[in-house]
């Protein structure tokens, strides 16, 4: 008899940053190395190809400043405009640490839905990375 296994999903990355770029505070950061911006339209969202949820949060790479910095997984329905809206996906960086996680939440997608990172402080990036698992629904 086959053996049936369950969709494992795939790692995505949220928003990335090259070196020398930097996070803003209270800013969207999307997955076009598009750099952060206090405007929701000014960042390259991730498009979920199909229902879903989202899971597995991981931020890596924040650097230089005092403080900590929030990192919050947003979505949004597509729209021209979009009205993006935080989830229960987020993550807090310590000052020295560079790194965080949730895995304890999930966040249902729907096909199409937008997804963007989102930071409450200002943080100089050194190849800064979110990233989080898209589990496909089915």
């Amino acid at each position: 008899m086959p053996l049936y296994l369950p969709h494992a999903g795939s790692a995505i990355v949220v928003a990335y940053l090259n070196t020398g770029q930097g996070f803003v505070s209270s800013g969207y950061t999307g997955i076009g190395a598009d750099g952060s911006s206090t405007i929701n339209t000014n960042v390259t969202p991730f498009v979920a190809p199909c229902a879903g949820v989202l899971r597995n949060l991981r931020v890596f790479g924040l650097s230089n400043t005092s403080g900590t910095c929030v990192v919050t997984i947003y979505k949004a329905t597509a729209s021209t405009n979009p009205a993006y809206a935080s989830t229960a996906l987020t993550a807090t960086v310590a000052n020295g640490t560079q790194t965080a996680s949730d895995t304890s939440h999930v966040v249902a997608v729907n096909a199409g839905d937008l997804i963007v990172a989102f930071t409450s402080a200002s943080w100089s990036a050194n190849g800064a990375t979110v990233s989080c698992q898209f589990i496909p629904n089915g």
